[in-house]
This record gives C-alpha cells, structure tokens and sequence, in this order.
C-alpha cells in the first residue's frame, strides 16, 4: 500500500474514530495489533498532543514521518505554511510521510497518494488526483 522508499506521501483520511492515529500508533509500534485489528485502549480521538514538533522528528534523519492532524488547530495561514515546509522538506531530502488528517483538501495540497479508512478499514487508496475526480465511495 505505501512505499517509504520511493519517499512517497500518502494522506491517510477519514471521519472521526475510523482508526487513524491507532494505525498511525500501530506502524510506530506503539500500539500492537490484535487479529487483525488495531486495539484503541482509551485514546481519544484526535489526541495529537503535540501539533508541531517537526524539528525533533527529522533531526535525526528519518526515512518516514508519521504526522497526525499536525495542521488542524492552525489558522489556514499558519497551515499554508507548515504545509509548504513540509513540501520543501520532501523535495529536498527524499523524506517519506503517513500524513493523517480528516481534511481532505489539507491531504491533497501535500499527498502523492490517499487512502481513506471507514470503521477501521481501508476502504480505497487512489492518488490524489483520482480520489478528487472519482471517489470510489
């Protein structure tokens, strides 16, 4: 579904409690998976505590950023951005991202590929330009 070393962007959406941040968690590993699915263990949906730590997280070179709703208590000026901070960061080092967020037009700005979940599921992976011209669903 994604391939971090092509240094591809792949926007994960979907509406609240569809899974997300726990997927999000999984791939990080810190959260496990149970038969194929992702235990929440008491999470609140939309727990991205920390909404800008960027530096941090690509001081140390990293082939993969995860960010969860890292623009959704931004002003959209703010947002613009942080978003095209993270554009030039991917055209200069080939950085791979699992950018997690529910608004779709954010996800578009910055994604190669979409794959939106529902209830826990993937239920469609385009890229960004076919999801907005033919969503599946």
């Amino acid at each position: 579904m994604f391939n971090a070393l092509d240094g591809e962007s792949l926007g994960m959406i979907g509406e609240s409690g569809s899974g997300k941040t726990t997927l999000g968690r999984a791939i990080m590993g810190l959260r496990p998976l149970f038969g194929g699915n992702i235990a929440l263990n008491g999470v609140a949906p939309g727990a991205g505590k920390a909404r800008l730590p960027f530096a941090r997280a690509i001081a140390t070179g990293p082939a993969l950023l995860i960010a969860d709703e890292p623009v959704s208590a931004l002003d959209v000026s703010v947002q613009a951005q942080i978003l095209n901070l993270l554009a030039d960061l991917r055209a200069q080092t080939n950085l791979a991202m699992l950018f997690i967020s529910h608004d779709l037009s954010v996800v578009q700005h910055l994604c190669d590929r979409i794959a939106v979940m529902c209830l826990g599921r993937n239920v469609e992976v385009c890229t960004t330009a076919q999801i907005a011209a033919h969503p599946c669903r």
